[in-house]
C-alpha cells in the first residue's frame, strides 16, 4: 500500500513538473513575435514530453507543426516516426525517417532510426547500408556501431561485428555497453575467456551498471569459477540495488551453495523488484523459486513425518511430472505460454490490402440449439479491413473462432461496430474486449474503439466504460454520417425496421470508402431489419451489398394472398425474407450481392435461394451466399479463390456446395474437377 502510493505521489509530482514545462513552450508557440525555428524547437520539446506522457495523437501534431514550420529540423521528422512507431505504422514511421536523413543527412541519429524500422521489416542489407551511413556521418557516435554490430551479428557475420563493437568502444572509451555487447558475442561464440575479459572491462567503465557484473557471473559459473561467480553478483546487487535481474542471479548461486535462508532473501528482494516495476511474468518466475527454497527450508527444519497436505501435494506433483527432472508445473506453464502467444500473435492486416470478409454462417440463436444433424453449427459476424484498420462488425456468437480460423490476430482489431444488441450480433464482444484487455497486460496501447447503436450503449455501457483497453465509444444514431479520425471511411446510419428488446433503434450501414480524397466505393449492410420501400432506398448507389435474409415466411409462396399485401412478406416484417431480399436486390443492382443472415433451418436450401437469384441478375449483377470466408477484396470487388489463393474477377466465380450446406467455397471458374476435390479433401468439415 505504502509503495503505491509513493508511486501515485511521484506520478503527480512528474506529471505537475511537465504541466510547467508545457506551459512555457506554449508560450513560446503562440507568441507570433518568435521565428519560426524557436517556435519549430519548442513544438518538438512539447511533443516529446507528449510523448512521454504517452498523449501520441497530440505528440504527433506538435511534430507535424514543427515540420510545417522548419522541414529542415530533423528531429521534428524523427519525432513523427517514433510516434508511427509506436502505434505499428511501420510504412509512415520509415517515410518520417527517411526525411530526416534527406533534410540533415549529417545527422546520424536519422540513420540509425531509419535502420531499425528497416529492421522490423525484416529487410537486413537495407539496415545494414544504413547504420554504415550513420557510422560515417558521426564515426564518434557509438549507438551507430552498437547498431551495426547487432545487425551483422544477426546476418552471421560475426568477425565483422566484433570489429563494429570494438569502434563503438574506441568512440565512447568511458562507456561499458560496447565491452558488454562484444562480450556477448564471444560467449556466443563460445570464446568464453575472452568474453569474461570484455566483462571485466565493461565493470570497469561502469561498475554502477549491474548488468555488467551479472554477465560477469554468469561467465564465471560456466568456467566453474563458483566462488568468483558469487561475488560477481553480490557486486552487481552492491551497484544497483533495484535491479531484480542481480539478486535473481544471487539468489539462484546461493541456492546452488545450499546457503538457503539467504538464497530465500535475494529471491523475495528480486520478486519485490520486479513487482515495483510491473514486470508480471518475472515476478511468476521468482515466485516458483521461491515456493522452491521455502519447501527446501521447510524440509530441513521439519523431519516429522508429512502432512495430509504435503502427501497430497507430492503425489499430485510427481503425477504431473512427464519426466523426473522436469518442473512439475510444465505443462501449465507450457499452455499458459500458448495463452501468451495467441495473444501477442502479431498484426495480420495492413496498407497494402483491403477487403471484406464473411465470418458467419447461420442466424440468431440457432447456433446454441442441438440440430437432427448434430455437431455445432456457426454463427458469427464480419471484418472489414481499410485503410490499415480492421473492423469487426457484430461479433456474434462463435466470431472469435471463425476469426482464429482465418488466422487472424486479436491485435487485427481497432473498432468494433454494434448495429443492435440481440445477442446474436453482440456474443462475442465480451470474449474480444476481455482478450483485449489480456493482450494490453502484457502489450500495453492496444485500444478498441466502440461504435453502438442505442440498444448496445444501454446494454454495455456500464461495463465496457471501466474496462481496460477501450478507446473511444461512439454513438451511432439514424440518420447521421461521421467521419473518424484515421479510418478512412465515412459512415452512414440507416434506419431498420427490427425491434430491440428495448426499443426500434437498430440500425443499417453505408460505408462510404475513401482514399486520395475521394469515395472509392459504397458498401452497404442491411442488418437485421423488415422490407419498405423507404429501407431499400437508403442502399442506393451501393456497388457492395450484403443483405440479412432471416429465413423463408410461411405466406411468401402463398399466390392467394396478393404480392404487394404486407401478409406475404415475412413474418412480423423483422427481416427481409425472400421477397424483401429480391425486391431490394432487383431495386439497388449492386455489382456484388452477398446473402447473409440465413435461418438454419434452411439448410443446404440456402445455396438455392442465391443461385437463383445470382442466374435471374447475372447480366447486371453477381450474387453469393455468405459463408465464413468469403472475402471481397476492395474497391475492385474481386473474390479471394482458396483453391489458388489468389483474387479473381467476380464475374468468373463459382459457388461450390458441399454436402448438407456444410461450406459454401467461391472458386475461380478455370479449376478442374481434380483441383477442386483436392482442395475438398483438406477441408476441415
Amino acid at each position: 500500500m505504502e509503495n503505491d502510493l509513493n508511486r501515485e505521489v511521484n506520478k503527480i509530482t512528474i506529471n505537475n513538473k511537465y504541466l510547467k514545462l508545457l506551459n512555457s513552450l506554449n508560450e513560446v508557440i503562440l507568441n507570433k513575435n518568435n521565428s519560426p525555428a524557436a517556435m519549430a524547437q519548442a513544438l518538438i520539446k512539447k511533443g516529446n514530453i507528449l510523448q512521454k506522457l504517452n498523449n501520441y495523437e497530440e505528440a504527433l501534431i506538435c511534430y507535424e507543426q514543427a515540420t510545417q514550420k522548419e522541414p529542415k529540423y530533423a528531429l521534428g521528422w524523427i519525432g513523427k516516426g517514433e510516434i508511427f512507431e509506436i502505434v505499428n505504422r511501420n510504412d509512415e514511421a520509415l517515410a518520417s525517417y527517411a526525411r530526416a536523413t534527406k533534410e540533415d543527412p549529417t545527422y546520424s541519429l536519422g540513420w540509425i532510426k531509419k535502420g531499425k524500422i528497416f529492421e522490423k521489416l525484416n529487410h537486413n542489407e537495407e539496415a545494414l547500408a544504413s547504420y554504415e551511413i550513420a557510422t560515417k556521418k558521426d564515426p564518434k557516435y557509438e549507438l551507430g556501431w552498437i547498431r551495426k554490430g547487432e545487425i551483422l551479428e544477426k546476418l552471421d557475420r560475426n568477425e565483422e561485428a566484433l570489429v563494429a563493437f570494438d569502434k563503438s568502444i574506441r568512440a565512447k572509451p568511458k562507456d561499458g555497453f560496447g565491452c558488454i555487447k562484444k562480450g556477448q558475442l564471444l560467449e556466443k561464440l563460445n570464446r568464453n575467456e575472452a568474453a569474461l575479459a570484455y566483462y571485466e572491462r565493461a565493470t570497469q567503465k561502469d561498475p554502477k551498471y549491474g548488468l555488467g557484473w551479472i554477465l560477469k557471473g554468469q561467465i564465471l559459473e560456466k568456467l566453474n569459477q563458483d566462488k568468483e561467480a558469487l561475488s560477481s553478483y553480490e557486486e552487481a546487487i552492491k551497484k544497483d540495488p533495484a535491479y531484480g535481474l542481480g539478486w535473481y542471479h544471487l539468489g539462484r548461486m546461493l541456492l546452488k551453495n545450499k546457503d538457503l535462508d539467504r538464497s530465500l532473501n535475494a529471491f523475495k528482494k528480486s520478486f519485490n523488484q520486479y513487482r515495483r516495476k510491473h514486470d508480471k511474468e518475472s515476478e511468476v518466475a521468482v515466485q516458483s523459486w521461491i515456493v522452491s527454497v521455502e519447501t527446501q527450508i521447510k524440509q530441513q527444519q521439519d523431519k516429522k513425518a508429512p502432512t495430509f497436505d504435503e502427501t497430497v501435494l507430492r503425489e499430485i506433483s510427481q503425477k504431473l511430472r512427464h519426466d523426473p527432472k522436469e518442473d512439475p508445473l510444465a505443462m501449465i506453464k507450457k499452455r499458459e505460454s500458448d495463452t501468451r502467444q495467441y495473444l501477442q500473435k502479431p498484426r495480420t492486416i495492413n496498407n497494402n490490402e483491403n477487403y471484406f470478409v464473411i465470418l458467419r454462417k447461420w442466424n440468431s440463436f440457432t447456433p446454441r440449439i442441438p440440430t437432427v444433424r448434430g455437431g455445432h453449427e456457426f454463427g458469427g459476424g464480419y471484418f472489414l479491413v481499410w485503410n490499415g484498420k480492421g473492423i469487426v462488425i457484430d461479433p456474434g456468437f462463435d466470431f472469435v473462432r471463425n476469426f482464429n480460423q482465418l488466422n487472424f490476430s486479436i491485435s487485427d482489431i481497432d473498432a468494433i461496430i454494434l448495429t443492435h444488441a440481440h445477442t446474436d450480433h453482440t456474443a462475442d464482444l465480451e470474449t474480444i474486449l476481455n482478450l483485449n484487455y489480456e493482450l494490453n497486460q502484457v502489450q500495453p496501447g492496444h485500444n478498441i474503439d466502440l461504435f453502438m447503436n442505442l440498444g448496445t450503449l444501454n446494454k454495455f455501457i456500464g461495463w465496457v466504460s471501466k474496462l481496460g483497453g477501450i478507446g473511444n465509444i461512439i454513438s451511432l444514431n439514424v440518420g447521421e454520417t461521421i467521419e473518424p479520425q484515421g479510418y478512412g471511411w465515412k459512415l452512414n446510419v440507416k434506419s431498420c425496421l427490427h425491434s430491440e428488446i428495448i426499443g426500434k433503434n437498430c440500425i443499417g450501414l453505408v460505408f462510404d470508402l475513401i482514399s486520395a480524397s475521394c469515395v472509392q466505393l459504397k458498401l452497404g449492410l442491411t442488418s437485421d431489419t423488415g422490407w419498405s420501400k423507404l429501407v431499400q432506398e437508403q442502399y442506393n448507389g451501393c456497388r457492395l451489398l450484403c443483405v440479412h435474409l432471416g429465413s423463408i415466411g410461411e405466406n411468401e409462396f402463398n399466390e392467394a394472398i396478393s404480392i404487394r399485401s404486407p401478409k406475404r412478406l415475412y413474418q412480423n416484417q423483422q427481416h427481409l425474407g425472400l421477397i424483401g431480399v429480391t425486391r431490394i436486390f432487383n431495386y439497388i443492382k449492386p455489382e456484388v450481392c452477398i446473402i447473409s443472415e440465413f435461418g438454419e433451418e434452411l439448410g443446404e436450401d440456402r445455396c438455392i435461394v442465391s443461385k437463383t437469384l445470382d442466374l435471374r441478375f447475372r447480366n447486371d449483377s453477381r450474387c453469393f451466399t455468405g459463408d465464413i470466408g468469403l472475402k471481397v477484396r476492395l474497391p475492385d470487388l474481386s473474390i479471394f479463390c482458396p483453391i489458388c489463393s489468389n483474387y479473381v474477377d467476380y464475374k468468373i466465380v463459382k459457388e461450390m456446395h458441399l454436402p448438407q450446406g456444410q461450406q459454401v467455397v467461391n472458386y475461380c471458374s478455370t479449376h478442374t474437377d481434380n483441383e477442386k476435390a483436392a482442395y475438398i479433401q483438406g477441408l476441415p468439415l
